[in-house]
C-alpha cells in the first residue's frame, strides 16, 4: 500500500519526512483540522462532521464527509505518499502539495483508521503511528465519502472529553468556520458533535464594512488589536498583524494607527497561491491587487472615522481653506480656472454632439474624417520599422479591401517571429519560397454562410504580397486575378506557412476562406541572450514546467498588471528618446500600443519555451477594413496556433457551423473569451470543439449621443450624491467619548511632526482640545489665541475664570488630549499658577513703588507678587473689572529682580526702584518701542526727587 508498505526502515524514513513536513505548518497541533476540512471540501463534500469522545482511556476524534471518497488506486498513488496530489490541475481546490493530511502527526495519534467509499466500493485500513505500519482491516459499511478516526492516549495534560470537544470546536471555528463549497452556489455544512459551526465573516467592532471585488471579498474595519487573515475557499491560509507582512518588499500606503484602533481585515481570495509551508503566499499580481484594494478601503474608512470623530466647524473649514490657498496658490488658481471652464462648457454645450470616428464616411458609422486617402494593402508595411509607440493617425486610409462574412475579423498579412535588438522584430525573408500547392483539406465541408469572400486591389509594380487570412480560417482555393493583370499570379508558401501571391500590378485579387484551425507544428523558437529585467525573469521562472496554454495564461495576467496599453504621443516620444535595445526601452517605459504590448508578450512566450509570433493585419468590420493596423499574438498551445491579444480590443467567439451540431447542443449560447488570462484558460476547449467556426467580437463602444440636457443631469447627479452622502453619514458613527483619546493624540502628533501630509487628515484644523464651555479648539485656533496672549489653561472650577472675558474658552487642563499634547501646543497661560498671586493682598512697599513708576507710563500695567516662585510671567488677562489692568506681570518672590530690590531698597530706594524698573522692561515685551525714552524720563524724575 504505497510508500509506507515497504520495509520497516523505509516506513520509518517515511514517517520522519512526514513529521518534518508537518512541522512546516507551524507549532499548533490542531492545524490538521484545517487540512481535513479542506480535503473534504476539495472532494466535493456538502457535509463535514467532526465528533469527539473518550473511551477506555482513548481520546477519539473522527472526521466524516460525504464527498467522492477514494479508490484503491487513489489511496496507493496519492494518500499514502508524500508530495503526490491528484488536485494539481484543479484550480478550485485549496490543497495540492500532497502533504496536508500528514499534519495529523502533530496531534500525536497512535492509530489512524481510514475508511473510504468510492463508487460503491468501500476500503478500510489502519495506520499504526507507534509501530509505523499500515494494515488493511475489514471495512464497515458506510455511504459515499471518507471517514478518518484518530486515536491517542488520554492523559491529565490533555484533559477529559469536555476539554477535547471544547478545543476541537474552538480550533475548527478558527480555521474553517468560513469554509465555502467547492462549486459556487452549493452548500457545505460543518459541524462538531452535531453543533453547526458555519458562519460568515464578522464585521470588525469599529467602522466595519463588507466588500466584494471580482476575484476576492471579505470584511475590514478597526478593532482594539491589529489582525489580518487571508482565506482561500473560506479556509484560513495565513494570519498576520498587518498587510505589510504579506509582501515585505512593498512600501506601505497606510496611515499611522494607534490608540486602540487598528486594521482588522478578513480577506478571501480563491485564486490565492500558497507555498508548501502554508504560512506564506505567492506574490502574484492578484495578491498585489487585493492588498492595494484593502489599503484603499482602509484609508477611506480611516479618513471617514477621523471626520466623524473630529468634525470641523465652519471656522476651521475657512481657516483650512485659507491655509491651502496660501500654500498652493498656483493649484488654487488652476482649480478655479478649471471650474470656471467646466461651468462655461456645460452652459454652452450644444444640443447635439456626435463625435466623428476616423474612416470613410458612411462605412464605419462616423462623421467625415480629416482626409481620406486610398490605401493599398500590399504597401501597408513599406514604412514599418518594427514595433514602436505610434501616434494616432491623422489621415484616414480607405483600404482597397472588401470582404463578406462575420464581423469583425482580424486579417493577418504579416507574421514575425525573429527578434532584432534595434527594431524589435525583423520582417521574414521571402527568398526561395516553395509553391503553395493544393490547399490542405478542411476538417469538414462548410456551406456558404461559413465562408469569407475577400476582394482586394494591388498597387502598381511587381511584388510578393502575403494574402490577408482571417484568424481561424484557411485558404479554400487558389486566388483569381482580374483581367487587367499583366500576368497570372504565382501562389507561394511563406516560411511560416501562409499564402503569398506574386503578381504584376495593378491587379484585382479575389479568394475564399473557410473555417480551419492552423495545426502546422512550429519549429523550435527560443531567442538567446535577451536581457530581461529582474521582475520579468522571476515571472518566467515561475511558469517553468507548465503547459503552454497555462504559461500563456499566467504570463498574460502578469504582463497586464505590469504593462499599459496606450497610444499617447507622450509615450511615443519617451520611447524614441530612450536608449538601449528595443526590449530594454519597452520594459523601462512599461507602456505602448498594440505592437509593443503584444511584441513584449511574444518575446516572453518565446523565452518561456512557447513558440509564438507577432501578427500584423487589418481589422475587418462591416465588410471593409478600419483605417488603422492592429497587432496581436498567436502561440502554439501544443495542438494548434491560439489567438491572444493583450490590448483586450477583441475577443474570440465560437459560432456553430450550419448543419453541424456543436458539443454543447443546438441551443447552446456562443462562448467568448477575452484577452485576459481567465478567458485564455477557457479558450482552448472552445477552439478544439468540433463543429464550430471562429470569428472575433469587438468590445462595446459608445454610440453617438443625442441631445442631452447637461445642466439638468448635473443637478440631478448632485442631488443624488447629497442624498447618498446623507444616508451614509448616519451609518458607522463613532462617538468621541467611546474612542481611546490616544487615537486622536497620536494622529495629532503625526500631523504636527510631519507637517500634515496626505495622511494628516487636516488634524491641525480639527477641534480636539476641550474648553470649559464645552467647545473644542483646533490647533490653529489655539495658535491664533496664543499670538494675542489669549490662550489660557486651567483646571475646572477655577473662580478666576468668572472675572475674565472669555474665561469659559480656556483649555480644560484635566482633559487627556490637553495633557498629552502639552508639548505640541502653543504657550498657554497657566491660570492655576497665576491665581495665588492675584488673590494675595499683601505686597512689599518696594514692589508697590516699582509698579507706580511703570504705571506713570501705562495706566493699565499691574505688578503681582507670586509666592514661592522664581518665575517672571507677563500676561494680558482681559479682566472684567478695569482695576485689574490689561497688562500684568507676575514676579516670583525668589526671582533675582525681587531679591535685588529687597536688598537695595533700604539703602538707596530711588536707585533700587530704577534698576528694578529697568530689569522688568528688559524682560517684557509690552514696551519695546517706548522703553528707552521711558527710562530717560524716569532717571530725570529720580534725580529731581533725590535730595
Amino acid at each position: 500500500m504505497g510508500a509506507m508498505t515497504g520495509t520497516t526502515s523505509s516506513a520509518g524514513d517515511f514517517f520522519q519526512r512526514a513529521r518534518r513536513e508537518a512541522r512546516r505548518y507551524g507549532d499548533d497541533p490542531w492545524v490538521f483540522l484545517r487540512e481535513l476540512t479542506q480535503n473534504s471540501r476539495d472532494a466535493g463534500a456538502t457535509a463535514v462532521d467532526f465528533t469527539t469522545s473518550v473511551e477506555d482511556g482513548w481520546q477519539i476524534l473522527a472526521c466524516r464527509d460525504n464527498g467522492s471518497g477514494m479508490s484503491a488506486d487513489h489511496i496507493d498513488r496519492y494518500f499514502l505518499r508524500l508530495y503526490a496530489s491528484s488536485k494539481e490541475q484543479e484550480e478550485a481546490s485549496i490543497g495540492f502539495f500532497g502533504v496536508g493530511f500528514w499534519s495529523v502527526l502533530l496531534f500525536e495519534p497512535e492509530v489512524i483508521r481510514v475508511t473510504a467509499n468510492h463508487q460503491g466500493q468501500t476500503r478500510s485500513f489502519e495506520i499504526d503511528c507507534r509501530h509505523r505500519q499500515v494494515r488493511a482491516i475489514d471495512p464497515s459499511p458506510r455511504d459515499a465519502g471518507t471517514e478518518i478516526v484518530l486515536y491517542r492516549r488520554e492523559t491529565p495534560a490533555r484533559g477529559d472529553a469536555d476539554a477535547l470537544a471544547k478545543a476541537t470546536r474552538a480550533k475548527l471555528g478558527h480555521y474553517a468556520a468560513h469554509v465555502r463549497p467547492l462549486r459556487p452556489g452549493g452548500a457545505l455544512t460543518l459541524t462538531c458533535n452535531g453543533d453547526p459551526l458555519n458562519r460568515p465573516f464578522s464585521l470588525p467592532p469599529k467602522m466595519g464594512v463588507r466588500f466584494r471585488a471580482k476575484r476576492f471579498d471579505g470584511t475590514l474595519g478597526f478593532g482594539p488589536r491589529p489582525s489580518v487573515r487571508f482565506y482561500k475557499g473560506g479556509v484560513l491560509a495565513r494570519e498576520m498583524l498587518s498587510l505589510d507582512e504579506a509582501i515585505p518588499s512593498r512600501k506601505s500606503r497606510l496611515p499611522v494607527f494607534s490608540g486602540g484602533l487598528y486594521p482588522v481585515v478578513r480577506l478571501n481570495i480563491d485564486g490565492l497561491e500558497l507555498l508548501m509551508d502554508r504560512r506564506r503566499v505567492f506574490e502574484d499580481p492578484l495578491l498585489y491587487e487585493a492588498i492595494e484594494d484593502c489599503e484603499t478601503r482602509l484609508r477611506r474608512l480611516h479618513a471617514k472615522m477621523v471626520r466623524r470623530l473630529f468634525p470641523m466647524d465652519w471656522r476651521n473649514r475657512l481657516l483650512r481653506a485659507g491655509d491651502l490657498a496660501r500654500r498652493h496658490v498656483k493649484a488654487a488658481a488652476g482649480l478655479a480656472l478649471a471650474a470656471a471652464t467646466i461651468l462655461l462648457a456645460v452652459w454652452l454645450w450644444p444640443a447635439r454632439s456626435d463625435a466623428a470616428i476616423p474612416g470613410p464616411a458612411g462605412r464605419m458609422g462616423g462623421g467625415p474624417p480629416i482626409h481620406v486617402r486610398t490605401g493599398f494593402v500590399d504597401r501597408a508595411l513599406e514604412n514599418w520599422r518594427g514595433p514602436i509607440v505610434n501616434q494616432r493617425n491623422q489621415v484616414a486610409l480607405d483600404w482597397q479591401f472588401r470582404y463578406s462574412g462575420p464581423s469583425p475579423q482580424l486579417f493577418s498579412f504579416a507574421a514575425f517571429d525573429a527578434y532584432d535588438p534595434t527594431t524589435g522584430f525583423k520582417p521574414p525573408s521571402h527568398a526561395n519560397l516553395a509553391p503553395y500547392g493544393a490547399p490542405p483539406p478542411g476538417q469538414r465541408d462548410a456551406d456558404d454562410r461559413d465562408l469569407i469572400h475577400v476582394v482586394l486591389r494591388l498597387s502598381r509594380g511587381e511584388r510578393l504580397f502575403p494574402l490577408p487570412v482571417a484568424y481561424g480560417y484557411a485558404l479554400a482555393g487558389p486566388p483569381t486575378l482580374s483581367d487587367d493583370a499583366r500576368s497570372a499570379g504565382v501562389l507561394l508558401r511563406t516560411r511560416l506557412g501562409g499564402p503569398a501571391l506574386r503578381a504584376k500590378g495593378p491587379a484585382r485579387v479575389a479568394y475564399v476562406l473557410r473555417p480551419q484551425l492552423d495545426r502546422r507544428p512550429p519549429a523550435e523558437i527560443r531567442p538567446a541572450g535577451l536581457a530581461w529585467p529582474r521582475a520579468y525573469r522571476q515571472a518566467l521562472d515561475r511558469v517553468a514546467g507548465l503547459a503552454p496554454a497555462e504559461k500563456a495564461a499566467r504570463l498574460s495576467d502578469w504582463l497586464n498588471y505590469r504593462f499599459r496599453y496606450t497610444r499617447d504621443p507622450r509615450a511615443a516620444r519617451r520611447f524614441q528618446r530612450a536608449s538601449g535595445s528595443w526590449l530594454a526601452r519597452a520594459t523601462a517605459i512599461g507602456a505602448g500600443d498594440c505592437d509593443v504590448v503584444n511584441g513584449v508578450m511574444t518575446l516572453m512566450l518565446q523565452s518561456a519555451g512557447v513558440p509564438a509570433r507577432l501578427h500584423i493585419g487589418l481589422v475587418g468590420e462591416g465588410g471593409a477594413a478600419r483605417p488603422e493596423l492592429h497587432a496581436w499574438v498567436v502561440f502554439w498551445n501544443g495542438d494548434y496556433w491560439q489567438f491572444l491579444d493583450l490590448t483586450a480590443r477583441f475577443r474570440v467567439v465560437s459560432r456553430p457551423i450550419s448543419g453541424v451540431a456543436s458539443a454543447a447542443g443546438p441551443e447552446a449560447p456562443p462562448e467568448a473569451t477575452t484577452a485576459g488570462p481567465s478567458a485564455l484558460a477557457s479558450q482552448s476547449p472552445v477552439e478544439r470543439r468540433e463543429g464550430t467556426g471562429l470569428t472575433l467580437a469587438r468590445a462595446a463602444e459608445p454610440t453617438p449621443s443625442t441631445a442631452t440636457p447637461w445642466p439638468l443631469v448635473f443637478l440631478l447627479a448632485l442631488i443624488l450624491a447629497l442624498a447618498v452622502w446623507a444616508i451614509m453619514r448616519r451609518r458607522n458613527v463613532l462617538e468621541p467619548d467611546k474612542v481611546d483619546p490616544d487615537f486622536a493624540v497620536d494622529l495629532f502628533r503625526y500631523a504636527v511632526q510631519t507637517g500634515g501630509g496626505e495622511q494628516g487628515f487636516g488634524m491641525r484644523f480639527r477641534p480636539l482640545l476641550p474648553t470649559h464651555d464645552g467647545r473644542r479648539l483646533s490647533y490653529v485656533e489655539a495658535r491664533q489665541l496664543a499670538e494675542r496672549s489669549r490662550l489660557f489653561v486651567c483646571r475646572p472650577g477655577l473662580p478666576l475664570l468668572r472675572d475674565i472675558h472669555g474665561g469659559d474658552r480656556a483649555l480644560n487642563g484635566d482633559a487627556p488630549a490637553v495633557r498629552k499634547l502639552k508639548d505640541y501646543l502653543p504657550p498657554a497661560l497657566p491660570l492655576d499658577a497665576l491665581a495665588p498671586a492675584l488673590e494675595a493682598s499683601v505686597m512689599p512697599e518696594s514692589l508697590r513703588q516699582t509698579e507706580m513708576r511703570i504705571r506713570q507710563l501705562d495706566r493699565h500695567f499691574r505688578l503681582y507678587l507670586a509666592p514661592d516662585s522664581d518665575a517672571l510671567v507677563e500676561a494680558r488677562l482681559p479682566f472684567k473689572r478695569a482695576g485689574r489692568g490689561r497688562r500684568q506681570v507676575f514676579l516670583g518672590e525668589r526671582h533675582p529682580i525681587c531679591r535685588n530690590l529687597a536688598a537695595r531698597f533700604t539703602a538707596a530706594p530711588a536707585l533700587a526702584i530704577f534698576q528694578a524698573v529697568q530689569a522688568l522692561l528688559n524682560q517684557t515685551t509690552f514696551y519695546l518701542a517706548e522703553k528707552d525714552a521711558f527710562l530717560q524720563r524716569l532717571a530725570r524724575r529720580i534725580e529731581t526727587e533725590t535730595p
